[in-house]
C-alpha cells in the first residue's frame, strides 16, 4: 500500500538558485525572532516604544520609572518580603529588546528577563526564582506598582469590580481605568484559567501590590510570567468584549513565544507550568477559547455560551489530507466543528496531537445534570471540549521521533521510515548542511521569508535556509508511512511541543566554538583556516586560528589600514589582543561534516569555550604539571610560573590533575594555578 500523501500545497514555489540569489542579501541584514535572546552586554537604560508608541523607561532591575506622560510612579518593582530584590548584574541584547538581570535574596537566587517588543502593545517579565538549597523554602515575591494619579475604576479582565484580595477562579489580571493624559494599566498576572493566583492589596486606588507566596523545592526553580501595558481610553470598558479586545495581546499564544522552555516548565502561574496532560489543554484552551473541565464536558457555542454535560456520539471521524481516521471517544480531548473554523474541522488527541480535515460526527448528545439532553448536528458544532483527563496514548518517549505541524492545523507525531531514516538538508548562502534527525531541535518556516525556514540544532546552530527535499517522509501511528510537502510544513520539534505552540529558545551558549553572525543566525563550528590573518597599523599579521579565543566586531576606526568594513579584537589564550581588519572576504567554518562560507564582514563574535591544542602543547603541559611534584624548589618554581602564562590552556588538564593526583604538593600547586587562572 503507497504512503498517504499530501496534496499539493498551493503556494507557489520558486526555483532554489533563483530564490536563494534574491534571498541570500536579505537574510545577512534581517535578524530572526530569536536572535534577541543573544549576545548580551551591559544594560543602558535607554527609552524605548511598544507597537502603540508608549514609552517604557526601564530602570536598574527592570522596574519602569515614569512610562508615558508620567503614568507611573514607579511599576513592577520586584520585591521579596517586602525588600527590594539585590540585581548585581544587568545586561540586555544589543537590540535593547531584552533585558537580563541576575541577582539574590538571601540564598535565593533571581533572574529577571524583560522583554520590550516594538511589535507588541506592552512588556513581558519573567521571574525566576532557584533555590540552590537542600531544603525547600517559601518565597512570598511581590510586584509593587504605583501610578500616579487614582484609579478611577478597576476591573478584572472578566469584568468584575475589584478591590483588594484574590483574584477570582475565572481572573487573570486588571485593568487601572482613568481618563485625561495619564494613561490607564493593563496587568497580565497568569495564564487564563491558571490556579495560582496572586493576592493583591490595593492602597487608595493609586498603589498596588501584587505577591505570591511561592513554594521553591530545594534544587528546583519556580518561575512566574507576567504582562504590563499602557492604554489610552476614554471610558471603562463596558463588558467583556471591550475587556478581551484589551487583554488579548497578553493571553494569546505569541505572548509566551520566545521564553525559554525550561523556564516554561517551571512557571507556576501559566499553563506550561503544569504536568500531565497540560500542554495538551493549553492548546485546547488558546486555540478555542474555552477552558477544559474537570467534571464535565463543554458545549460551547460562541462567546458567551456554554452548555455543561456528559458528551456522548455513536461515531466521529475525519477526513484529512493524508486518509480517514475515527479515533475512540477515550483518544479524543476536543472537536473544533466547521461552524467555528470556517470549514476546516479539527479533532483533538489527549497526546497532543491535531487532525484538520472533514469532519463527521453520528447523533453527537450532551446529557444535562438535570437528566434532559440536547442534540447537536454535526454540521452545525462549534466547539466539543471533552473533561480532563490523563494522557493516555503515543508521545515522543514512546519511540516517534518528532512532531509535524502543518499549515492546515495539523500535529502529528511521527517516527524515520523503515525504508529511509528521516534525515534534511538545509540550503543557505553559507553552503549546504546535512542534518541527522539527532542533530534537529526544531526547524519553523518564516512567514515573511516563505519558502525558508529557521532551523535550530541540538549543538546550537541556529540560521535560516531552505529545505532541499520537496517532501518528509515518515512513518505515523495514525496513518502508517505518511508523505508531508515541504511547503505544507509549519514547525518540525524533536522534543515534545512546548505548551505556548512556539519554539523553544536556548538559554546556555554552545560549548563548542561558534560564529555568531551580524544578522543574528549563530554557526557552530572551528575556523577551518590555520591562520587568521588581519591587518593591522603594523602590517599584515597570521594568528594561529587554535589560539584565538575570541573574535569581535568593534565598529571602526580610520586609522586602521584596509579597504573599509568593521575593525576586528581578536583576544589570545596566553592573553595577547591584536586589533585589524580582515584581509580576506570569506571565512570558512568546519562544521561536523559540513563546511561554510561566511562573508568576512558578516562575522559578529567568533568564540572558542575552550583552546585547540596542538600535541606538542598537551606534551609540554604534561611534562610541566608533572614538575609541580618535582624534588626540585627551582623546578617546582619554574613550572608553575610557565602553567600561569600558559592560562587557560592548561586549565582543563590542572583540573584533571586536581582530581586524580595523590602528590599533594602537585594538587596544591595546580589548585593555586586554577585559582589564579580562573
Amino acid at each position: 500500500m503507497p504512503p498517504h500523501q499530501a496534496s499539493p500545497a498551493p503556494r507557489r514555489l520558486l526555483t532554489l538558485k533563483v530564490w536563494l540569489a534574491a534571498w541570500a542579501v536579505l537574510v545577512l541584514a534581517t535578524a530572526p525572532a530569536w536572535a534577541n535572546q543573544q549576545a548580551l552586554v551591559n544594560a543602558q537604560w535607554t527609552n524605548r516604544n511598544d507597537s502603540l508608541g508608549m514609552m517604557w523607561d526601564l530602570r536598574n532591575g527592570g522596574y519602569v520609572d515614569d512610562g508615558t506622560n508620567n503614568c507611573f510612579n514607579n511599576a513592577m518593582l520586584l520585591q521579596v518580603s517586602n525588600n527590594n530584590v539585590n540585581f548585581t548584574s544587568h545586561q540586555m541584547t544589543l537590540n535593547g529588546q531584552l533585558y537580563v538581570f541576575n541577582g539574590n535574596h538571601g540564598a535565593i537566587q533571581i533572574n529577571r528577563r524583560v522583554t520590550i517588543d516594538p511589535k507588541f502593545p506592552g512588556l513581558r517579565y519573567v521571574d525566576t526564582f532557584y533555590n540552590p538549597s537542600q531544603q525547600p523554602v517559601t518565597v512570598p515575591a511581590t510586584y509593587y506598582t504605583r501610578i500616579s494619579s487614582n484609579a478611577q475604576a478597576i476591573l478584572t479582565d472578566t469584568g468584575s469590580a475589584f478591590n483588594s484580595g484574590t483574584l477570582g477562579k475565572k481572573d487573570s489580571g486588571l485593568v487601572l481605568f482613568r481618563t485625561g493624559a495619564q494613561p490607564s494599566v493593563v496587568l497580565q498576572f497568569s495564564a487564563p484559567g491558571s490556579k495560582i493566583k496572586p493576592t493583591i492589596t490595593n492602597s487608595n486606588n493609586y498603589q498596588f501590590q501584587v505577591t505570591y507566596n511561592l513554594q521553591v523545592p530545594a534544587g528546583k526553580k519556580v518561575t512566574l510570567i507576567s504582562g504590563i501595558g499602557q492604554r489610552t481610553l476614554t471610558a471603562a470598558p463596558a463588558n467583556r468584549k471591550e475587556l478581551r479586545k484589551l487583554f488579548k495581546p497578553f493571553q494569546d499564544r505569541g505572548f509566551v513565544k520566545g521564553v525559554p522552555r525550561e523556564l516554561m516548565r517551571s512557571a507556576v502561574n501559566w499553563k506550561g507550568g503544569m504536568s500531565g496532560d497540560a500542554p495538551v489543554l493549553y492548546t485546547i484552551e488558546r486555540d478555542l477559547e474555552t477552558e477544559p473541565r474537570d467534571d464535565a464536558d463543554v458545549l460551547a457555542i460562541g462567546e458567551e455560551t456554554r452548555i455543561r454535560g456528559k458528551a456522548s456520539w455513536d461515531r466521529v471521524s475525519i477526513k484529512t489530507q493524508f486518509g480517514d481516521f475515527e479515533p475512540p471517544a477515550e483518544r479524543v480531548a476536543a472537536i473544533a466543528g466547521p461552524r467555528f473554523s470556517g470549514g476546516v474541522s479539527r479533532i483533538y488527541l489527549r497526546d497532543g496531537q491535531v487532525l484538520a480535515g472533514q469532519l463527521t460526527v453520528d447523533n453527537l448528545k450532551i446529557e444535562l445534570a438535570g437528566g434532559s439532553s440536547l442534540s447537536v448536528a454535526g454540521e452545525r458544532l462549534d466547539r466539543l471540549v471533552t473533561r480532563k483527563r490523563p494522557a493516555a496514548t503515543a508521545s515522543l518517549s514512546d519511540g516517534f521521533d518528532a512532531v509535524v505541524d502543518t499549515f492546515q492545523g495539523d500535529r502529528i507525531m511521527i517516527r524515520s521510515s523503515d525504508d529511509q531514516p528521516l534525515g534534511l538538508t538545509a540550503v543557505t548562502p553559507y553552503g549546504n548542511r546535512e542534518i541527522a534527525l539527532a542533530e534537529l531541535q526544531w526547524l519553523q518556516m518564516r512567514t515573511d521569508q516563505q519558502p525558508a525556514y529557521e532551523f535550530a540544532l541540538t549543538d546550537g546552530s541556529r540560521f535560516v535556509g531552505l529545505l532541499e527535499q520537496q517532501t518528509l517522509a515518515g512513518r505515523s501511528e495514525l496513518f502508517g508511512e505518511i508523505v508531508f510537502n515541504a511547503t505544507d510544513v509549519r514547525f518540525v520539534t524533536t522534543a515534545t511541543p512546548s505548551p505556548d505552540d512556539s519554539r523553544p529558545e536556548p538559554e546556555v551558549a554552545p560549548s563548542q566554538a561558534s560564529v555568531q553572525l551580524t544578522n543574528g543566525q549563530r554557526l557552530v563550528g572551528q575556523f577551518e583556516q590555520s591562520t587568521v590573518e588581519l591587518l593591522t597599523l603594523s602590517g599584515m599579521l597570521e594568528l594561529p586560528t587554535d589560539q584565538v579565543r575570541e573574535l569581535e566586531q568593534v565598529g571602526d576606526d580610520a586609522q586602521v589600514p584596509g579597504r573599509g568594513g568593521a575593525v576586528y579584537q581578536v583576544s589570545l589564550w596566553d592573553g595577547s589582543q591584536v586589533v585589524g581588519r580582515f584581509e580576506k572576504p570569506l571565512i570558512r567554518i568546519a562544521a561536523s561534516e559540513n563546511r561554510w562560507e561566511v562573508p568576512s564582514h558578516a562575522v559578529e563574535r567568533y568564540t572558542a569555550p575552550t583552546p585547540v591544542l596542538s600535541e606538542q602543547a598537551r606534551a609540554k603541559i604534561i611534562l610541566l604539571i608533572r614538575d609541580l611534584g618535582s624534588d626540585n624548589w627551582k623546578a617546582r618554581e619554574q613550572a608553575t610560573e610557565e602553567l600561569l602564562a600558559l592560562g587557560p590552556m592548561a586549565a582543563e588538564r590542572l583540573r584533571q590533575t586536581v582530581q586524580q593526583t595523590r602528590d599533594l604538593e602537585v594538587r596544591r600547586r595546580a589548585e593555586a594555578i586554577l585559582a589564579e587562572i580562573d
